[in-house]
């Protein structure tokens, strides 16, 4: 599973730009190395960006990199933005840990969710052996990633869901949404997705249950952009007749850091 997502990044970062004339460049941020990311990549190894005449740059952080290589997966420099103060004017992240961010520091540019690929809560809960289910979590302590994160507001509202209080019949700990965690007996059931899943029962834990069968929304992994040029797309779209031009206008826009004027 890692080789695959260390694989599908280096082959798609850069989107194909032959055949297309006059593209645009456009430069996303990934955010992380981690399975929701696979549309992204899958779409530039197609080339569905250089379809619509874009030539899109994708990266993740310098810290998601060194999060990946402690895991194993190593990424090519060439997809690490190392500058913490040049951000993409698009990001494909979670919606929640976005919001939080922007409560929080009401001075961190604002932005927009144009589309989220995870309307609802889609964490499993990966447990310790002897916990049978999802009703036996009461009275545990359930590991999620980040104050803000989608783990962590998938984390409250199970709780929610199934009547119970956050803060006295559940211990949730931050910074522990990992495997490591279970095993150190740091935690006696974690929120996790799709690549801890799949290296669950090699470690002798247990996938307990599926939050998708609750429906609980959730501002998931998504496409974010400022405000400015989410504005200048959805303008750009209203104009049937030069589909290609606004496209190439907005992204020239975004990429210089200015909104539609």
């Amino acid at each position: 599973m890692r080789r695959f997502v260390l694989a599908a990044l280096a082959l798609a970062a850069v989107a194909p730009s032959s055949g297309v004339a006059q593209s645009t460049r456009v430069d996303v941020s990934l955010g992380d190395v981690s399975i929701n990311k696979v549309p992204q990549l899958v779409a530039a190894d197609q080339g569905l960006y250089a379809k619509y005449g874009l030539d899109v740059h994708q990266t993740i952080s310098a810290g998601a990199a060194r999060a990946a290589a402690a895991s194993g997966v190593i990424v090519p420099d060439a997809y690490v933005n190392r500058d913490a103060g040049v951000a993409a004017p698009i990001d494909v992240g979670g919606g929640s840990p976005m919001i939080y961010g922007f409560v929080v520091n009401a001075r961190g540019a604002a932005r927009v969710i144009v589309l989220t690929q995870e309307g609802m809560a889609m964490d499993h809960v990966i447990a310790k052996p002897g916990i049978a289910g999802i009703q036996d979590l009461k009275g545990k302590r359930i590991g999620f990633s980040g104050v803000g994160a989608v783990t962590h507001f998938s984390a409250l509202s199970l709780a929610r869901q199934l009547g119970w209080s956050p803060d006295r019949e559940i211990t949730l700990v931050p910074g522990s949404a990992t495997l490591d965690a279970l095993k150190q007996d740091k935690v006696d059931a974690i929120l996790a997705s799709a690549m801890v899943i799949a290296l669950a029962p090699q470690a002798g834990f247990k996938d307990i249950g599926d939050l998708t069968s609750y429906k609980m929304p959730m501002p998931g992994s998504g496409r974010q952009s400022s405000g400015a040029t989410a504005s200048c797309w959805s303008r750009g779209r209203a104009r049937s007749g030069r589909p290609r031009s606004w496209r190439a206008a907005c992204s020239r826009r975004a990429n210089r850091g200015r909104g539609w004027r």
